[in-house]
């Protein structure tokens, strides 16, 4: 831990350590520690519901996340008497609902399903993930917590330490939550694919014809991502609107039809 802590502070302005007031047992309200993944933000505010990919992580605040290392301050938690190993996770004030009759823990039933909570909100457009906070994911960890927690042995809280040490998740169940199939169908979103993270669209590079010389300053290799930017590239490098044809092959969303479409019209005004 100690090992870690140097490491956030020298990689990174600020504090090694993030705290933050959370919910215990019976609505006592206690502080969590963890160690700090986020860039330090003026006047401490920060966005906790901002998906994973809003987020500006401190140079290894990503890799301390998806291994989960940045819970492992939450040991003091547990040597206070605040936290347990195996139990609901603690929440923010704004986020509880009931009041739960056990202490929080580390880990718990609804952290392996829940694990990658933040791509899923990535793929949630920004103005509905407060309605699939409080309609979908809250009531649907309370409901898995309840259910193990009634149930739960010596040997069923070992095999979760385990596969929380391990990473091996549960994130299918995510298909099956009550409510998940309903806000998808309402909100034309997909909550998870298998469990993988959103793959960013790949740049696609088009070579462009040698015919075309002017500007000469321009470069010979030019990237684009969407339909928009190619017939931008059309009228910016060549000096002229895009035709008809550019426009047709533009519009079916087609780059290599895109890209053709361009180097045959170019050097006919050329």
């Amino acid at each position: 831990m100690l090992a870690l802590a140097t490491a956030v502070r020298l990689t990174s302005p600020g504090p090694a350590l993030f705290r933050q007031q959370r919910v215990g047992q019976l609505g006592s309200v206690f502080t969590i520690y963890k160690f700090r993944t986020l860039e330090e933000v003026p006047g401490g505010a920060e966005d906790t519901r901002a998906a994973v990919v809003q987020q500006r992580f401190t140079p290894i605040g990503h890799f301390l996340r998806r291994w989960k290392l940045d819970e492992l301050p939450q040991l003091i938690n547990v040597l206070r008497g605040e936290m347990s190993l195996v139990g609901p996770r603690p929440k923010m004030p704004e986020f509880v609902l009931h009041d739960q009759p056990c202490r929080p823990g580390l880990t718990g039933k609804a952290t392996t399903v829940f694990a990658r909570e933040d791509w899923f909100l990535a793929r949630i457009p920004r103005d509905y993930v407060d309605t699939f906070v409080y309609s979908v994911a809250l009531p649907a960890k309370r409901k898995l917590d309840a259910e193990y927690m009634a149930r739960a042995t010596f040997f069923s809280d070992l095999a979760l330490l385990v596969r929380s040490v391990f990473r091996c998740w549960e994130t299918e169940l995510l298909k099956h939550l009550p409510g998940a199939a309903e806000f998808e169908e309402k909100y034309g979103v997909r909550l998870t694919e298998e469990g993988k993270k959103p793959q960013p669209r790949r740049r696609v590079p088009v070579q462009v014809s040698q015919s075309l010389k002017k500007p000469p300053q321009r470069v010979q290799v030019f990237e684009y991502t969407n339909v928009k930017q190619c017939v931008l590239w059309s009228t910016d490098c060549s000096g002229i609107p895009p035709t008809a044809a550019v426009r047709n092959h533009a519009g079916d969303g087609n780059q290599h039809e895109c890209a053709a479409a361009i180097q045959q019209y170019i050097p006919r005004r050329a």
